[in-house]
């Protein structure tokens, strides 16, 4: 297995397609067929309905811990992430070094939530962050979270 950039550096990937695809018509018995138009719309449908879904592209991913560091509020935040299913199963908050009690009760309230921007606000709604005028706002915690 290799990358086919690192042999063919001045090539694109349509135009590395189209030349396999000569080459191989040439010297192989295989036939290029097209999709009709009732194809593509059913494979768009199954695309949309299906695998475009979060069930599919997250519940069914297998379990990950993430660390990351990001900015919040002018502090630097440390995230461990562990999610099973697309759900939080566990979640550490540090910043700078310092276990705040803040971060106590955000990781509490957010273990067993779907890592999904809308559950995830919710949850955090229940805390006030998104209405007070807490040092961390619920927005920018939330899209640390999920990106």
């Amino acid at each position: 297995m290799a990358n086919i950039c690192d042999h063919y550096p001045n090539r694109i990937i349509p135009a590395f397609t189209a030349a396999l695809a000569d080459v191989l018509s040439r010297t192989s018995n295989i036939k290029t067929d097209s999709f009709s138009k009732q194809d593509i719309e059913a494979i768009n449908k199954l695309k949309d309905e299906k695998f475009s879904t979060w069930d599919w592209i997250h519940a069914r991913s297998p379990a990950y811990t993430l660390t990351k560091r990001r900015q919040l509020n002018g502090r630097e935040v440390h995230i461990k992430l562990s999610v099973k299913d697309g759900v939080i199963h566990s979640l550490n908050l540090d910043s700078n070094g310092n276990r705040e009690n803040e971060w106590a009760e955000i990781e509490k309230i957010l273990l067993r939530v779907k890592l999904r921007e809308d559950d995830i606000s919710q949850a955090l709604d229940s805390l006030g962050l998104h209405h007070s005028d807490t040092s961390l706002p619920a927005l920018q915690l939330v899209r640390a979270l999920i990106n």
